[in-house]
């Protein structure tokens, strides 16, 4: 029925046809190389009854491909986004973790007041998960860790910190 130039109402969908292009004049005619004839679907009637005033909506701010932290486990304590043991193996896990360990400005870093230190030592380097040894340099205190990757498609470097400190006893 559709393809018939009828429109079809279900109280569900409303269904259709529409040419698309332009045409030259009124006199011009259908021409497959300039139109193309396109399915058009509607919500019918009682969808948007069943819809409206339903869902709670929320603005989302739009997010900025980055690497993106979940976890830190120190694989010496068993501690997840707490404890970690300075030239211990550390387990991070999230998105976008992948990076070039040959470009310096990459990689994992751990910073505490404008103290700024790189692991060194990476075992792991997949996009959900770096196996790296803290460094055993990390002084007693709280520490956040970084990290910085050049994404594909990306022209910069992006980093992304866990939201919580971890602590060196």
């Amino acid at each position: 029925m559709v393809l018939g130039g009828f429109n079809v109402v279900t109280a569900t969908a409303n269904f259709s046809a529409s040419i698309s292009g332009n045409f030259d004049d009124e006199e011009d005619t259908f021409s497959a190389a300039r139109h193309v004839l396109e399915a058009v679907v509607n919500s019918g009637r009682d969808l948007r009854k069943e819809i409206d005033g339903r869902g709670q909506l929320e603005k989302q701010e739009a997010s900025e491909r980055a690497p993106k932290l979940k976890a830190v486990y120190d694989t010496t304590t068993g501690e997840r986004n707490g404890i970690i043991t300075p030239g211990g193996t550390t387990r991070l896990s999230g998105k976008n973790l992948s990076f070039d360990s040959g470009d310096n400005a990459q990689g994992v870093f751990f910073a505490n007041n404008g103290t700024l230190i790189k692991a060194t030592l990476i075992t792991t380097n997949k996009p959900s998960q770096l196996i790296v040894d803290a460094p055993a340099t990390l002084s007693a205190g709280e520490w956040e860790v970084e990290v910085r990757a050049m994404l594909e498609g990306v022209t910069e470097v992006r980093s992304g910190r866990l939201k919580l400190p971890l602590v060196v006893a």
